[in-house]
C-alpha cells in the first residue's frame, strides 16, 4: 500500500491501515516494511520511531528525522539514501540522522548511501531497483 499524504505524517494512522491490512487481507505482520521519500521520508522515520516494536525495516529517502527518536531507530533496519546534491533536503539531514542512530546504539543496522549526483527528483529511481526490495524482505520482525 502507498498512503499519500498533503501535510504531515501521523503514523497513529498509517499503523491504523497497516493494521486493517494485517487482519482484512491476511498480511503477515513480521514483515511490515516503511519506506518514502522527501516528506515520506521524514514520515518513515517518525512512523519507526513511534513503532519500532512493529517495523520489520525501514528505507528512507532524500528525508531526515527527528534526532530525539535515533534510540528507538535504532532498534529497526534502516537504510537511508540521499543525493548529494539534493537542494531540497541536504544530505545533511541523512547523515544527521545516522549519527544520532549511531550514537545512541553503536551496534545499529543502519547504513547511509549518499548517491554522488544525484538530485532531489534523480534518487526516485531507487524505488526501481530490486536491492532496495531484497534488502527490505531479508528482514523480519519476531512476533
Amino acid at each position: 500500500m502507498a498512503p499519500q499524504s498533503h501535510r504531515k505524517w501521523e503514523p497513529d494512522r498509517v499503523m491504523e491501515l497497516v493494521d486493517y491490512v494485517i487482519q482484512h487481507y491476511n498480511a503477515d505482520s513480521s514483515r511490515v516494511y516503511v519506506c518514502g521519500m522527501s516528506m515520506g521520508g521524514y514520515g518513515t522515520m517518525h512512523v519507526v520511531g513511534k513503532y519500532p516494536h512493529r517495523i520489520a525495516a525501514a528505507v528512507a529517502i532524500c528525508g531526515g528525522g527527528d534526532l530525539n527518536d535515533a534510540c528507538n531507530l535504532g532498534q529497526v533496519p534502516i537504510w537511508l539514501m540521499h543525493g548529494s546534491i539534493d537542494k531540497i533536503v541536504p544530505p545533511s539531514e541523512s547523515r544527521k540522522l545516522y549519527r544520532a542512530i549511531k550514537q545512541c546504539r553503536d551496534t545499529a543496522k543502519v547504513k547511509l548511501t549518499i548517491i554522488k549526483g544525484g538530485t532531489h527528483g534523480s534518487v526516485e529511481r531507487v524505488f526501481h531497483t530490486p536491492e532496495m526490495y531484497e534488502w527490505m524482505l531479508e528482514h523480519t520482525k519476531n512476533k
